[in-house]
């Protein structure tokens, strides 16, 4: 089976995926969330493993589902970090071979996985679910059509080489128009804050993609895992939702 089969079965699977995702009872949406956080941590940590780190997995799957606890109590979204990152320095603490810098790795995955994620169990009930994967599918497909199409100036060539300033602008563009076209039928008033923020989303979710590019080519890696044949991991798939959640869920908060 060609790479182009291989990526074509695995998008249908995943879009099948997504809408059983999106229409999935509340009592199974959390830990279905929960699960994948908990495979995001997986594909780094083995990721950093490989690069000569010491990444304690267990830990982190066990500071994971105590974040994923505390947040379903809905105590501030501090409080439940907080005592993720205090376990983390306790393990430090106790190890002997544990270093700083995998202490801080420590840290880093899990304020960008479940402290990012975890926000989308509280957008179940809401439209603002469903405009996450708005804001990331227009703003990667509008990207690539333009970029594809009329692309001459490449954003950050030596980190991704596909992606033009052009097809860039053209993401911020479509998912503003798009996203505020959405929020419009949903009655929501806009305002030009909440267009703005718009904006900035589809930002974000082009920086999650170049983030995600950045760490890889720091670990010498193509890929976070293999369980998406010619995709990669989930992490591959999400690492532009991670940095768009917390700020829908912020717009659904506050604006």
């Amino acid at each position: 089976m060609n790479s182009f089969v291989k990526r074509t079965i695995t998008y249908f699977a995943l879009a099948v995926a997504l809408v059983l995702l999106l229409w999935m009872p509340r009592k199974y949406f959390a830990p279905a969330i929960l699960l994948l956080a908990l495979e995001l941590i997986r594909e780094l940590s083995n990721g950093f493993n490989g690069h000569g780190n010491k990444i304690p997995k267990w830990i982190l799957y066990f500071a994971c589902c105590l974040q994923f606890g505390l947040f379903l109590l809905e105590l501030p979204l501090g409080s439940a970090y907080f005592f993720t990152v205090l376990i983390l320095f306790g393990h430090f603490l106790w190890i002997k071979s544990q270093t700083f810098e995998d202490l801080l790795i420590s840290i880093f995955i899990v304020t960008y996985v479940p402290f990012f994620l975890f926000p989308i169990i509280h957008l179940r009930d809401s439209y603002y679910l469903y405009l996450v994967f708005l804001i990331s599918i227009t703003t990667d497909t509008a990207a690539y059509l333009v970029g594809s199409a009329i692309g001459r100036h490449k954003l950050i060539p030596w980190l991704s080489p596909n992606k033009s300033v052009e097809g860039a602008i053209a993401g911020i563009v479509a998912t503003t128009l798009l996203g505020s076209l959405f929020l419009w039928y949903f009655q929501v008033p806009l305002s030009p804050i909440l267009v703005l923020f718009l904006a900035i989303a589809a930002i974000c979710g082009e920086l999650g993609d170049l983030f995600a590019s950045k760490i890889k080519r720091e670990l010498g890696i193509k890929d976070f895992g293999n369980m998406l044949p010619g995709h990669g991991g989930f992490l591959d798939r999400m690492d532009s939702i991670l940095f768009i959640i917390p700020l829908v869920y912020f717009i659904y908060h506050a604006l």
